[in-house]
């Protein structure tokens, strides 16, 4: 919600500034996206909750599967750049319900210093 928000801002800011046309279909394209990804991370959010974390995996695995061998290989890029954002957190920004996913990012961080930077 806070990334379309932040787009939101900027389209009222480059309209009231009689921006060229070309960056405002950029900024639509980008608050688009920012909504299907804030939907996306509710639904994927809502199956987690109360379900067998071992279903879940087995059927976002199974389904990245299905696409794309090139969306497949940006997805993994963007899942170990995510990662990367985790083990960056400082201890302020998590809790004990989240904990082990900052320290397995940052320990796959440490193996891995060749990945997303």
């Amino acid at each position: 919600m806070l990334l379309s928000m932040a787009i939101e801002e900027k389209m009222s800011k480059a309209i009231e500034q009689d921006r060229p046309d070309g960056e405002l279909h950029r900024l639509s394209r980008d608050f688009n996206t920012a909504k299907e990804i804030e939907k996306a991370i509710e639904v994927l959010g809502n199956a987690v909750n109360g379900h067998d974390f071992g279903f879940v995996a087995a059927a976002v695995f199974g389904e990245l599967q299905r696409t794309h061998r090139y969306l497949q290989g940006e997805i993994g890029r963007v899942i170990m750049s995510v990662l990367k954002r985790y083990a960056e957190l400082d201890e302020n920004q998590y809790d004990a319900r989240n904990e082990w996913v900052i320290k397995a990012a940052r320990e796959i961080d440490e193996k891995t210093p060749y990945l997303i930077r």
